[in-house]
């Protein structure tokens, strides 16, 4: 035993002893590293699988979303949102693309606990491993700290009945748009609020809370957003221009200029809508329609909404309505004499401001667009299809406004979105003093 004790506590046994452990431990990093780097390399994307984020990817509606509505707007002036011209662009900035279920990595959940990635999965090594366990919890009753599991966030709590029941739709979006929609949305808060005023059209909370419920919007809401297009368009190509509801109301559905002469009725009702025309352009610091292609004008009639189109290009006056006619229900009955009124006034309009094309006005065809996302079951977001399809039509005779049928969770999106866009828009001139105090209102609930 003592010439055993010598050897053992010799320094040419201790010298070999720390070689062996330090060759075992350079061996043991070099493998972990061609490991990692091999997983790494696995990883990297190859020419027909470009990464995620080096190409331009639309904004996609939260996973739950079954519509196939694409969100990008096109209305802001804060963003790009093309809710639009389809480019939704949009609206990358006013949501983010993806939401963190989209964005979590692919890997087993062990793996994102802490599991080093290569680590040996081998049987017999997995014996070693428990065994070491079960005498380090003999010994000391424990293991070493427990493994932390990811923190899941909880689902926000909105106070708007409205977004309580659609937060499915508004899932990932910012926190500055969560606390828009919630002031406004509000069923505490007084109702006679000024939100909204570009000078023509004056929006309360009353007024907006029709967008965030299950029941007709406000003309006036249609109002603003013709004019906050108008600033887009302006902008842009200058091939479009929208009026407001009160340039057909007053010409053929108002009841308020009505004496025994037809003829008397009809004359009032052109200087009024001339008059409306005229002052409109005012307030959307247009010069003049000469020279735009497709002039839209909005029509309330009977607890409906619907847009019709003079397309000087096509030389028609086209009807967008989200409802198609009941079989065996003439045309006449759904939209009376109003496409003749317009076509009839517009011509005298251009006649009376000095521009030729008002003889061929004249002779324009009247259509009836057919579109594959009209629905005789849905009666209460008429006032979203018009606005959607002013937005998105531009008289090509290919068409996809991003809608279809039924698809009643896209037009709940939209209701928001719209909501969202007309608040915030440059034109408002309210927009700073309302987004202050929707940022303070939501951080007191959210205090709560």
């Amino acid at each position: 035993m003592s010439q055993d004790t010598e050897f053992f506590a010799s320094d040419w046994f201790g010298e070999m002893v720390d070689n062996v452990v330090k060759n075992s431990g350079v061996e043991g990093i070099t493998v972990e590293k061609e490991k990692e780097g091999g997983e790494e390399e696995d990883s990297q994307p190859t020419e027909l699988e470009p990464l995620v984020f080096s190409v331009v990817t639309p904004v996609t509606p939260p996973t739950q979303y079954t519509g196939d509505l694409d969100l990008k707007l096109a209305l802001s002036t804060t963003s790009s949102l093309n809710l639009g011209n389809q480019q939704f662009s949009d609206i990358g900035e006013f949501d983010s693309a993806f939401t963190d279920q989209q964005l979590e990595p692919s890997v087993p959940e062990e793996m994102l606990d802490g599991q080093k990635i290569g680590m040996p999965d081998e049987n017999k090594d997995q014996g070693k491993f428990e065994k070491v366990v079960e005498e380090n919890v003999a010994e000391n009753q424990s293991v070493g700290p427990t493994p932390t599991k990811r923190a899941r966030k909880l689902g926000k709590v909105y106070r708007s009945p409205f977004l309580v029941q659609y937060s499915h739709l508004i899932e990932g979006t910012d926190e500055f748009k969560e606390a828009i929609l919630e002031y406004a949305f509000s069923d505490v808060l007084d109702e006679d609020e000024l939100f909204y005023d570009d000078g023509f059209a004056h929006l309360s909370r009353k007024l907006i809370k029709t967008m965030g419920d299950n029941v007709y919007i406000y003309s006036d809401i249609v109002d603003a957003f013709c004019l906050i297009l108008n600033a887009k368009n302006f902008a842009d190509d200058k091939k479009r221009i929208f009026f407001p509801n009160a340039a057909i109301n007053l010409l053929c559905v108002s009841d308020a200029y009505v004496d025994d002469s037809q003829e008397a009725i009809y004359g009032i009702k052109y200087v009024k809508f001339e008059e409306t025309i005229r002052y409109w352009l005012i307030d959307c610091n247009i010069e003049s329609v000469k020279g735009y292609q497709l002039l839209f004008f909005p029509v309330y009639a009977h607890d409906h909404f619907y847009v019709m189109v003079i397309n000087t290009k096509l030389k028609a006056v086209k009807i967008l309505d989200n409802r198609p006619l009941v079989e065996g229900v003439p045309f006449s009955e759904n939209y009376h004499d109003y496409p003749k009124k317009l076509r009839h006034a517009f011509s005298m309009y251009l006649k009376q401001h000095g521009m030729k094309l008002w003889e061929k006005v004249l002779n324009y065809e009247i259509k009836l667009v057919d579109m594959p996302w009209r629905t005789l079951d849905n009666n209460v977001d008429c006032g979203i299809y018009t606005m959607r399809h002013m937005e998105t039509y531009f008289g090509k005779r290919k068409w996809n406004c991003g809608l279809r049928a039924d698809n009643f969770d896209a037009l709940k999106a939209l209701r928001m979105q719209y909501a969202y866009e007309i608040l915030v828009d440059q034109v408002n001139k309210r927009h700073a003093d309302f987004s202050m105090k929707a940022k303070k209102y939501f951080k007191e609930i959210r205090n709560d």
